[in-house]
């Protein structure tokens, strides 16, 4: 599983499909909210460590189990 929030239509949990990409996991929570950019989505991960970490990510990037998918807002 997935999860997703902010500036999506429904932000939730999800079941992580085979080549999950942000793309597509932005799909299956029903699209960008009309604010929403895709450019700047941020995945937060936790590492070997336990310690959580954030990366930009892009459309094509492939999401790991217990991601945290964040939308953010269009500066424009």
């Amino acid at each position: 599983q997935f999860y997703v929030y902010g500036q999506v239509q429904k932000p939730g949990v999800y079941k992580l499909d085979r080549n999950m990409t942000v793309s597509r996991a932005i799909s299956a929570s029903g699209g960008l909210t009309s604010r929403g950019t895709e450019r700047r989505a941020i995945v937060k991960r936790r590492g070997p460590d336990g310690k959580e970490q954030e990366y930009s990510a892009r459309s094509t990037d492939l999401l790991q189990p217990d991601d945290i998918l964040f939308i953010k807002e269009s500066l424009f």
